[in-house]
């Protein structure tokens, strides 16, 4: 993996930058830049505006900064650094690592996670963008426990705004142990609601990872945690009182997922913690609830149970399934990384991880995907069709949601010749007016007041004259019984698409993959003839396709084989005991999708002291039972 340091410090008015290999005090690139202005949607726009109001959550401003801006503002950040760059500098088929490193706590605050080249986010291509407050230039290679302490620091005081933080606590603590026999030890994982609690905690142990969980406040100059006194009661706690509680023991991670945590100044998180600290996450403006507990449950799966590094588990969470949204990516917990190694000696998963950082998603479904794919080749070679509307179904059990995380991910990586961006869709409550339904359902997921403006607005997108074709892909959300929505509106829907969109976006050369899923409660053998009856009855315009796919079906033994194969996983046992075990897990979970990728992803990413304790002699003693 390309490691780069990228230097930036204030220079007369303007910003001297050198790119250097990490480890290295030879620069690849170098020179200055003005960073005052950027046209934004035909609309120059002044980034200390911009940056002031991330800090105070001015909606007025941002409101405006939708995918369209957030694109714009990610092109114009690549062009001034990277404009000279060679063609072999950053290769297309290899991760990258950028470490923005300055004392400025303006280039700090940047967004530097919305790099786009060639009209795609790089952290969707597999870079991981991270911020330092400042390098020693010397390398930190930071040894993570193999069985790491994680204290969850949950809070909600009585008289602050709901945040669900109980239901949070529970859940990962659910999840994780779930995961991971490991931390049902409560000295391994622990969760408290109060300070006192937290003071406790920490004078018993040192942890590996602290994760606050809660309200906070801040501005341009400091900030603030808000806990939970003995009474229930707000107390709010400064990041000089929180470094000074942790300087005696810091853990390798801390993570303060609450509004503003990451507002820098002299009394902020950054100045504060950030030398104690070999990763600190913070967030840079207010947090969405729903959004930033999403992607701490993902970054957390990915750094405890999966073993990736910090640096690769929050790439993990930007791009998180409903949450790599354009109202929220720009909010997205800003990683400052102060180790240049993160080390796990006991976990093997870095040996395949690098194969491809998404494997986990490529488990069978082979034969769908492989519709979508030839059929999104056609639409890209020959402009026929230019809206494919595909759907699937399938249980919960069998991956349904997941198949949507998978298309965009592996169409990006097999077709370069094409610039992708994704718009989630919600659902109307009802559906008493279909086409007003319809028409707000869209303008709302495409970020447009009407649709007139559509066409305008996505044009915006491919800034810079690429000519590669643009597709927008369209996440809809997974339809369940009990919601309002059924078949027959969804052929309502392909029919108002044909006439109300569908010919606006193909006479601009804009292509439209439009992705429907059903999640059933149970197998239905009949529902594949009830969903080709109903979709059946959908007008279709002309040069528009509708593909049913295959319903998402249980995974077998073989699958498995070849998975593993073609990622080249390892497994704990090897020959004939790595057969016998994986037709247990596939015996034992009944083909199960969703439950065979979460035993697979335990067996390969646990260190492999603890799975020869505990995991082997059950596989190879019982009659090669797992």
């Amino acid at each position: 993996m390309p490691n780069f340091d990228l230097l930036i410090q204030p220079a007369e008015g303007s910003y001297a930058w050198g790119l250097y290999p990490q480890g290295s005090n030879v620069a690849r690139l170098q020179g200055q830049f003005q960073l005052d202005k950027v046209e934004l949607k035909g609309k120059q726009v002044e980034l200390a505006r911009l940056d002031e109001a991330f800090t105070h959550f001015k909606t007025d401003v941002l409101r405006d900064f939708d995918e369209a801006a957030q694109l714009q503002l990610g092109q114009h950040l690549y062009r001034l650094l990277f404009a000279t760059a060679p063609a072999d500098l950053f290769p297309a088929d290899e991760e990258t690592l950028l470490r923005v490193v300055s004392d400025d706590a303006f280039i700090q605050r940047i967004p530097w996670n919305l790099l786009t080249r060639d009209q795609t986010f790089l952290v969707m291509e597999n870079w991981h963008i991270t911020v330092a407050a400042k390098t020693s230039g010397e390398p930190r290679t930071l040894h993570f426990a193999d069985a790491p302490k994680v204290l969850l620091v949950c809070q909600a005081p009585r008289d602050q705004t709901a945040n669900g933080a109980e239901e949070h606590a529970n859940d990962l603590l659910q999840f994780l142990r779930g995961r991971y026999g490991y931390f049902l030890n409560p000295q391994a994982l622990d969760v408290v609601s109060d300070w006192d609690g937290f003071v406790r905690k920490l004078a018993e142990q040192p942890w590996d990872v602290i994760y606050y969980y809660g309200h906070g406040t801040g501005d341009g100059y400091g900030a603030s945690l808000l806990f939970a006194d003995g009474a229930g009661k707000t107390m709010e706690v400064t990041m000089g009182k929180l470094a000074s509680l942790l300087k005696a023991c810091p853990p390798s991670l801390l993570y303060l997922n609450a509004c503003r945590s990451g507002s820098n100044g002299i009394a902020g998180s950054i100045i504060q913690l950030g030398a104690l600290l070999p990763a600190l996450l913070v967030n840079r403006t207010d947090a969405f609830t729903d959004a930033a507990r999403e992607q701490a449950r993902i970054f957390l799966e990915r750094l405890l149970l999966d073993h990736y590094p910090p640096h690769q588990a929050i790439t993990h969470a930007y791009s998180s399934k409903g949450h790599g949204l354009a109202s929220v990516r720009w909010m997205t917990p800003i990683l400052y990384q102060h180790y240049t190694q993160w080390d796990f000696s006991g976990s093997n998963v870095q040996r395949f991880v690098g194969k491809d950082m998404h494997w986990y998603l490529k488990l069978d479904r082979t034969a769908q995907f492989s519709r979508v794919f030839y059929r999104t080749s056609d639409m890209l070679v020959s402009d026929s069709p230019s809206t494919l509307a595909c759907f699937w179904y399938g249980t919960h059990d069998q991956g349904v949601d997941r198949f949507h995380e998978r298309l965009p991910i592996e169409l990006r990586k097999r077709s370069r010749d094409m610039d992708m961006v994704t718009f989630t869709f919600r659902w109307p409550p009802h559906f008493n007016d279909p086409h007003k339904a319809c028409e707000h359902m869209v303008c709302e997921g495409f970020g447009v007041r009407f649709l007139d403006y559509l066409p305008g607005s996505l044009q915006n997108l491919a800034t810079g004259g690429v000519s590669n074709p643009q597709v927008i892909h369209c996440r809809f959300a997974t339809l369940r019984r009990g919601n309002p929505v059924r078949l027959g509106h969804l052929a309502y829907l392909l029919e108002w698409w044909g006439a109300e969109v569908h010919s606006r976006l193909r006479d601009y050369g804009i292509r439209a993959l439009l992705a429907f899923a059903y999640e059933l409660e149970q197998p239905d053998p009949h529902f594949g003839n009830i969903c080709r009856g109903e979709l059946a009855k959908a007008g279709l315009k002309s040069g528009m396709k509708l593909e049913l796919l295959d319903e998402l079906q249980t995974v077998n033994s073989e699958d498995i084989l070849e998975f593993l194969d073609k990622f080249e996983v390892e497994l704990p046992v090897t020959g004939d005991d790595r057969i016998h075990l994986i037709h247990s897990i596939v015996q034992r979970s009944n083909g199960n999708y969703e439950q065979i990728l979460n035993e697979l992803q335990t067996i390969v990413s646990q260190a492999y002291k603890l799975l020869a304790d505990r995991m082997i002699p059950a596989a190879v003693t019982t009659d090669h039972g797992y």
